[in-house]
């Protein structure tokens, strides 16, 4: 059963995920961790999400968002 009222996550996502993790990991797997490297690749992290989330107000797409009247368990 498809629920149409459903919203969809974009395709994207998933694969973007995934290529980080095997970014994330081919390099912790055959280089020596910098830890100066990973420290900077976290940090512009936090800094990217912290700018979306001042760019966008705080809001969440609609996808992410559960139709009014259900909650999670």
């Amino acid at each position: 059963m498809s629920d149409e009222r459903k919203p969809k996550m974009p395709v994207i996502w998933p694969y973007a995920w995934g290529m980080l993790v095997l970014g994330w990991l081919s390099y912790l797997s055959f280089h020596t961790p910098d830890w100066q490297g990973v420290a900077l690749g976290l940090m512009s992290g936090c800094i990217l999400a912290a700018w979306a989330g001042d760019i966008t107000g705080g809001k969440l797409p609609d996808f992410m968002v559960p139709p009014r009247g259900r909650r999670r368990p």
